[in-house]
């Protein structure tokens, strides 16, 4: 049977750009980018900025509207200014009035010695910018390279889910910090910043703050998270709200969707943050099959429990429907539905009484001590 595991990562070599796969609903680089209407945006180096580029669609971020944008080597886009790393933008994090950043990975990126910033009008609704086989400064050779990506739309791109406007997507992360930054190897040190910034000083969220090796990752704030934890995830969320981001959800299945034998066990940990800090979001769950279990705990980042040994009665669509909810004066309100298709061989339905000894479906790579993340209302 199908797992909900997570499309792998292609990179014909690390050390060039050559073809990078990323989960839907970003888009993945073919060998040639230029070839496919991707702009090689950015000369290599360690501090620099695009002029400011015109969008086709109005982008709404915290209620303010901009025609256009920046791209900066350092992992993120403004809209008020180029960008550039400093150490002490870093050490204060955010929020902060001094930018209006929307970041997919805030480090101190060097693309001297390799990696490639693309960028790609998609449709007159939507663009995209890639950061592709990026390394740290200083510009040495190294194996560690990061690959991520970020969309921006006017929120009626049906695949990034309506009424969001942002995706984050994630390839391989290898690396977390850069030596400047004080990290050693790719790690340690101020950590990169994942997240929103409206530039007043008050308004911000974060997905996490990551300087870790490994899976280890408990939400939003708290402690630093490890870098895996993003290894090929997307997050889907609409920024253009006045004051409140609806739940972001995660550790979705490619598609929101799952397809198994009868007998096989589904066993998959869903996520859905608040990203605001000091938020709880409480899940409720409609459409689980007879005979599952679910296991719904809130939380700033609540999980809910899934799990399943599907029988013959189960054959075709199931469809379950997770309603989160942030507990913000206005609450915010994101819904997900995982549909997992029960297909009924003669072999499977005549042993469909005993659950298979298969393992369990998870989302690829799932973290050691806590889950796995990914977006809200479309979100892979």
């Amino acid at each position: 049977p199908s797992t909900s595991s997570a499309p792998s990562l292609q990179l014909s070599d690390r050390s060039q750009v050559l073809e990078v796969k990323f989960p839907n609903p970003c888009l993945s680089l073919p060998a040639d980018p230029t070839a496919d209407g991707w702009v090689d945006s950015l000369a290599p180096s360690d501090e620099d900025s695009t002029a400011l580029l015109p969008l086709q669609f109005t982008f709404s971020l915290y209620g303010d509207p901009y025609s256009g944008y920046y791209i900066n080597t350092n992992g993120n886009l403004s809209f008020d200014a180029p960008h550039s790393y400093t150490t002490a933008d870093f050490r204060s994090g955010l929020p902060s009035d001094s930018f209006v950043l929307i970041a997919p990975f805030w480090a101190d990126i060097d693309t001297g010695v390799g990696g490639k910033v693309y960028q790609k009008n998609v449709a007159t609704n939507k663009i995209a910018v890639a950061w592709a086989n990026v390394s740290y400064f200083p510009p040495v050779q190294r194996n560690e390279k990061n690959s991520f990506q970020v969309l921006l739309s006017d929120g009626t791109d049906a695949s990034m889910g309506i009424g969001n406007n942002v995706c984050f997507c994630y390839g391989d992360m290898q690396w977390a910090t850069g030596d400047f930054s004080g990290g050693s190897g790719g790690f340690g040190g101020i950590p990169t910043t994942v997240g929103v910034n409206k530039g007043d000083g008050e308004s911000f969220f974060q997905i996490g703050l990551f300087s870790e090796n490994g899976f280890a990752y408990d939400g939003p704030v708290g402690n630093n998270d490890g870098i895996d934890h993003l290894d090929v995830k997307s997050f889907c969320f609409n920024a253009a709200g006045v004051e409140n981001v609806p739940p972001i959800a995660s550790n979705f299945p490619e598609d929101d969707r799952i397809e198994v034998e009868c007998g096989t066990l589904v066993a998959i940990q869903l996520l859905f943050l608040s990203p605001e800090e000091g938020q709880t979001t409480t899940v409720a769950v409609s459409g689980a099959p007879p005979g599952s279990s679910v296991s719904s705990v809130p939380g700033n980042t609540a999980t809910v429990d899934f799990s399943w040994t599907p029988t013959g009665a189960g054959v075709g669509p199931n469809s379950i429907v997770f309603t989160a909810t942030d507990d913000f004066s206005t609450p915010g309100t994101t819904e997900k539905t995982l549909s997992i298709v029960v297909m009924c061989s003669m072999e499977s339905s005549s042993s469909s009484s005993s659950p298979s000894s298969s393992p369990s479906m998870e989302p690829s790579r799932t973290p050691s001590s806590s889950p796995s993340l990914a977006p809200s209302s479309s979100l892979t």
